[in-house]
């Protein structure tokens, strides 16, 4: 994901963040069972898509915690 993907990321809403989550949580099973039965020929993608994956969780939780903060003031 490159530095404008991330940026990109930000932006986005929660919801969509979570859909955006889901999918790649589903992608990743789906390739995770494709390494282990030997049908995967690019193994790097399942370490991209857990980056990626990362990233997202890392997105929401700083929302999270923004809107922690804006509720206690």
């Amino acid at each position: 994901m490159k530095r404008k993907d991330i940026t990109e990321l930000r932006a986005k809403n929660q919801t969509e963040l979570m859909k955006m989550q889901a999918d790649l949580q589903m992608e990743l099973a789906k390739i995770r069972m494709e390494r282990v039965a030997g049908k995967l020929a690019n193994t790097r993608l399942v370490a991209t898509l857990s980056d990626d994956l990362a990233r997202i969780k890392t997105v929401l939780g700083q929302l999270a915690i923004a809107t922690e903060q804006k509720e206690t003031k």
